[in-house]
């Protein structure tokens, strides 16, 4: 890593006199140029950039969990009630996630409390 750039041209130029005023200034400075040289100035520390992480693909079309859950009467739940869904083929601890999540949406946080009891799930609307 230098200060100085020895292509030529007026970029070359231009980005010469930056780093000529900003040494003159004495700020620290890191600068990439087109080409993927740094020029450094300083204590600055290049960190390599965070990845986030990916949205993993569903493996079943969007809405198939919700159609399930409601297809036993989801909806007409009333507090105190307990229903029993059937995990089918899915997956018991995504579609108890399905279920609560579900009732998140409808009646709050904390409205029901879920179980896996065998190959089914049972959920109870509290409030």
């Amino acid at each position: 890593m230098s200060n100085t750039i020895q292509a030529v041209g007026v970029k070359a130029a231009v980005l010469n006199k930056a780093v000529a005023m900003l040494s003159a200034l004495k700020v620290d400075f890191i600068i990439k140029t087109e080409d993927g040289e740094y020029i450094k100035m300083g204590n600055l520390e290049i960190q390599e950039p965070k990845t986030r992480a990916t949205k993993r693909k569903s493996e079943v079309p969007y809405g198939t969990y919700k159609n399930y859950i409601e297809s036993f009467g989801f909806a007409a739940m009333q507090v105190g009630d307990v229903l029993v869904v059937p995990k089918g083929t899915f997956d018991a601890e995504t579609v108890r996630g399905s279920l609560s999540s579900r009732a998140c949406k409808l009646w709050g946080n904390g409205s029901t409390t879920t179980a896996i009891v065998g190959d089914t799930i049972e959920i109870l609307r509290v409030n």
